[in-house]
């Protein structure tokens, strides 16, 4: 679960119509590069509830993805931190972590995916709507809304 929450890195991008005379041409895509942060989970916002019973509680407080171009606008690396806190109820005890991913993206359109492992097989895709990025839930994961 944590990794999924961590997966949810991604991006943002828009779509501009124009040309030099003003008329409209077609799509011209824009780089979607920049720092955004975690808004919501699952339409939750922040900090989303992971676990919690009796003993302990896990939640995401936060999180922040860095999208950067590469060879173009349409591929590149990123970097995803995402701020975990851990509580043991019995003892009050709390303890803060941060996990980091990363890895390479590639855009088609208003589509994106994610590749933190290196086989060219995508662990996550998102769609791009101006600045908010829209993580799909993975594998039965949540959605995750980034926003630049």
């Amino acid at each position: 679960m944590l990794a999924r929450i961590s997966l949810v890195l991604l991006l943002v991008g828009a779509v501009a119509c124009s040309s030099d005379d003003g008329e409209t041409t077609g799509p011209v895509e824009t780089s979607i590069a920049g720092v955004y942060s975690l808004v919501s989970v699952d339409g939750a916002p922040m900090p989303y509830l992971i676990f919690e019973d009796v003993n302990e509680k896990s939640e995401c407080t936060g999180g922040s993805l860095t999208l950067t171009n590469g060879a173009g606008i349409n591929r590149g690396t990123f970097v995803t931190r995402v701020q975990l806190r851990f509580e043991e109820k019995a003892t009050g005890t709390v303890h803060n972590n941060e996990r980091t991913i990363d890895g390479t993206w590639e855009r088609d359109g208003s589509s994106l995916t994610l590749d933190d492992d290196g086989d060219n097989q995508p662990e996550a895709t998102a769609t791009v709507a101006g600045n908010r990025l829209t993580l799909n839930g993975v594998d039965g994961g949540p959605t995750e809304v980034w926003e630049k």
